[in-house]
């Protein structure tokens, strides 16, 4: 369960020391929170199919392989006395046991290497897929937009689930088998050479302890590091892709050579002191097993000498000396692995905390974290917690458009201070009572005490100065915007169609990118028939992107095919398809030509659907039944669109 009661934040930088001035609130890390985030893959009801099964098989080849590695000795060592002592007889029966152990050895490792791979493709698919639930819910991929302090959230997602359940799969494996080792070669050494472990015992624990405090700090420092230049310099070429047209418009591919290059650089700058702290490591870490591989022969000279014992308890003393050893130090050879698996943890775990931040399911107080009660045990990696209910206030009487005249819009009460709730509700119609909108973390004032009613049949266009806040009031009437305060009540969500001045093409597989699926886009299960949808498409004037064989089932890469307007068009022949209750448009005709948008607005008026359109167009005046005029320091008047029309001349 993925407790987060008690867990501190600390500010630490985010970007590289001469470039990261800003701090972000950073999860602090333990070995209790990495567990956490792994407990649910044997813990959760949820869990893979077959999940536990595939883990003790796992767990038990990996102990059927350290019996085998410690079993293998014994035959080694009669192998070594038998040639020593030229007995040839006793010589065959060991190489005979060994052949018998190495035929066992090669299928079980080989399944052991299979089942490793199964469990963490398991692992990854159930991590990666609760995360990606909780990016995608609740507009969490749009309010991340906000936090620059959590970089890339996608790669952390993507690369980083890889990474931390790779190298936490290894961690828990190889210190198992490690166990299992150091617990049967102690056994062995202490029947054969009691007098060689008190000095390995010393020799590998304080040595081990020793080089993890002087370089494991480092090493996880320079990782993270690593992580985050790595993620930022691919994120920056992604992004240079895919404004491509833009940029080569501008001319700007110097300027985007230069910021790649500097990202390039600040990421090899990092990589050569990691690199530097790694071969430190190294270093200390073979002169210490280099010292250690002579051990065994210096303290089991003088008794072999004395004829107390065979030549080959030597070489079986001296492997199992050496096995203990790389038990013990397994965590120096691959320090480097492990302080990557905790680096990746931490922003996983930056990012599940911001989730909850964004969805309320805790608050930082003073300092600590606390959960809402009510937490669900299993579900969301035991993270997904319920929302109290509260009752919300009795609505307000009911206030249509005619009844707001300009006279009205005087001076308003003050809005209330930053971090009152902003109530949503559900209705027939487009409510919103006292809403006062703020910039975030600033005093600049867009719409203040601002009270409409858009009843069905009713349209609204937002105008105003640009900076006013008119696509700000969209965003807050859709919840992407954190308002200030008031009520906003508004169709449910199926009801409901929002259009963006730049309209989005979903990047699907070639394969399945058909015309058909970017006219249902987002709604996939939509039953519209291919007659209506041929029609929409001669309609908005899309019908060339047919081909004659395939129809609507023509794939191309959209994205890179269509012009502005004819994405625009699209987006009208989704709306069309659609034909929702209440629209929202936000400047989406402004690549239209005046046939196409008086199509869309005549259908959305024949329809008697309510829509609410920003744009600063004369001509949109004649589409809406009314005008909302947003002004600085939040002032708003709201008329009928005939008197609107007759004061003024343009938008």
């Amino acid at each position: 369960m993925l407790n987060t009661k008690n867990v501190q934040f600390q500010t630490r930088p985010s970007v590289d020391d001469s470039r990261r001035n800003s701090s972000s609130d950073e999860p602090k890390l333990t070995w209790r929170r990495i567990l956490q985030l792994a407990k649910p893959v044997w813990f959760s009801p949820n869990r893979p199919e077959n999940m536990r099964l595939c883990i003790i098989i796992r767990f038990l080849t990996l102990c059927c392989r350290a019996y085998l590695s410690i079993w293998i000795t014994y035959p080694l060592k009669d192998m070594t006395t038998g040639l020593n002592t030229r007995d040839e007889a006793k010589f065959y029966e060991a190489l005979n046991v060994f052949i018998f152990i190495v035929c066992i050895w090669c299928p079980l490792s080989a399944t052991d290497q299979y089942m490793n791979w199964v469990v963490k493709i398991k692992w990854r698919r159930f991590l990666s897929a609760y995360l990606m639930k909780r990016y995608f819910e609740n507009n969490n991929f749009f309010k991340l937009l906000d936090k620059p302090s959590l970089d890339n959230p996608g790669m952390r997602i993507c690369d980083d689930v890889d990474r931390f359940t790779d190298s936490l799969l290894w961690i828990l494996v190889t210190q198992w088998n490690q166990l299992l080792k150091v617990c049967g070669f102690t056994y062995v050494l202490l029947s054969i050479a009691p007098q060689i472990v008190p000095f390995l015992s010393i020799y590998a624990l304080g040595g081990t302890a020793l080089v993890v405090y002087i370089f494991a700090p480092k090493l996880a420092e320079f990782n993270m590091h690593q992580l985050i230049d790595t993620a930022n310099f691919r994120g920056g070429l992604i992004r240079a892709r895919e404004n491509a047209e833009s940029i080569a418009f501008y001319r700007a591919g110097n300027h985007e050579k230069h910021w790649s290059t500097e990202r390039l650089y600040i990421l090899l700058a990092h990589l050569k002191q990691l690199a530097g702290w790694d071969a430190m490591t190294k270093f200390v870490l073979y002169a210490f097993t280099w010292i250690a591989e002579g051990a065994p022969y210096v303290i089991l000279a003088p008794p072999y000498f004395r004829k107390e014992i065979e030549f080959g308890i030597i070489m079986q003393a001296e492997q199992a000396f050496n096995a203990i050893l790389r038990g013990t130090t397994i965590l120096l050879k691959d320090l480097n692995f492990v302080t990557q698996m905790t680096q990746t943890a931490k922003r996983i775990l930056a990012v599940i905390d911001q989730f909850d931040k964004e969805e309320g399911k805790f608050a930082n107080i003073s300092g600590a974290r606390r959960v809402k009660r009510g937490t669900d045990k299993f579900k969301a990696l035991e993270l997904i917690i319920e929302d109290d209910s509260e009752d919300l206030e009795a609505p307000s009487p009911r206030i249509t458009i005619d009844d707001i005249q300009a006279s009205l819009c005087a001076p308003k009460p003050v809005c209330p201070r930053q971090g009152s709730v902003v109530q949503h509700t559900h209705g027939n119609e487009l409510k919103i009572d006292n809403l006062c909108l703020q910039i975030p973390n600033t005093h600049h004032k867009l719409g203040q005490n601002l009270n409409l009613n858009v009843t069905k049949g009713e349209s609204l266009l937002i105008v105003g100065p640009s900076g006013v806040g008119k696509s700000s009031l969209l965003r807050a009437v859709c919840g992407l915007w954190p308002a200030h305060s008031g009520k906003i009540q508004m169709p449910e969500q199926e009801n409901l169609m929002f259009l963006p001045q730049n309209a989005y093409i979903p990047q699907i597989p070639l394969e399945q990118n058909t015309l058909k699926a970017q006219l249902l886009f987002p709604r996939a299960f939509a039953e519209n028939t291919d007659e209506e949808m041929n029609a929409t498409l001669k309609s908005v004037n899309l019908a060339h992107l047919m081909t004659e064989e395939r129809g609507l089932y023509t794939c191309q890469d959209w994205r890179k095919q269509l012009s502005g307007g004819e994405k625009q068009r699209l987006a009208m022949a989704r709306l069309l398809l659609a034909q929702p209750k209440m629209a929202f448009l936000d400047e989406s005709t402004s690549a239209l030509d005046d046939a196409n948008e008086a199509l869309l607005y005549n259908t959305l008026q024949k329809d008697k659907a309510s829509y609410v359109s920003v744009g600063h167009r004369k001509e949109l005046v004649k589409y809406h039944s009314h005008i909302l005029e947003l002004s600085p320091g939040g002032k708003w008047e709201l008329r009928p669109s005939p008197q609107y029309t007759g004061d003024k001349t343009e938008l």
